[in-house]
């Protein structure tokens, strides 16, 4: 589970200059439960505007568990590696 930051800020020219930061990251294997339970507590910490979860093995059951508990998501298929 990764946490990027998105930002934009006036250089000193004045033009906006947009990035991203690392925010937090967390690795380890979860069981259902303790994943959502994880999620959640990344969102109640963080705040995010959005949330980005891989429409794939759990995330597909965690889109929708978050869902159906009002937090904002965005659910996405991974872009191909070829």
């Amino acid at each position: 589970m990764v946490l990027w930051g998105t930002f934009a800020q006036r250089d000193s020219e004045g033009n906006i200059q947009q990035g991203i930061v690392l925010l937090d990251a967390f690795a380890a294997r979860l069981d259902f439960p303790a994943l959502k339970m994880k999620a959640a507590e990344m969102q109640d910490l963080w705040k995010p505007d959005y949330l980005l979860i891989e429409n794939k093995g759990t995330g597909q059951p965690l889109i929708q568990e978050l869902l159906r508990d009002g937090i904002f998501r965005a659910g996405g298929q991974p872009a191909s590696r070829q």
